[in-house]
């Protein structure tokens, strides 16, 4: 549902449930320009593919290093 398993794309609510976080901290990290989802449906609700939750990754592995 949330998750495309051929093309390894995820919405919001599957991606935050899956890496631990928000679905309000995945909007928040788009609208401050540090996560930006690769596409969004024709209803508007945002795409995110195996580069962006790899980024992902990458800016919660930041904010736990300090």
């Amino acid at each position: 549902m949330g998750r495309n398993e051929q093309t390894q794309t995820w919405r919001t609510g599957a991606l935050a449930q899956a890496s631990g976080i928000t679905a309000r901290t995945l909007r928040h990290y788009e609208q401050i320009g540090l996560l930006i989802p690769s596409a969004r449906t024709d209803a508007g609700h945002r795409v995110y593919n195996a580069e962006d939750v790899t980024r992902l990754y990458q800016i919660l592995a930041c904010g736990t290093s300090a």
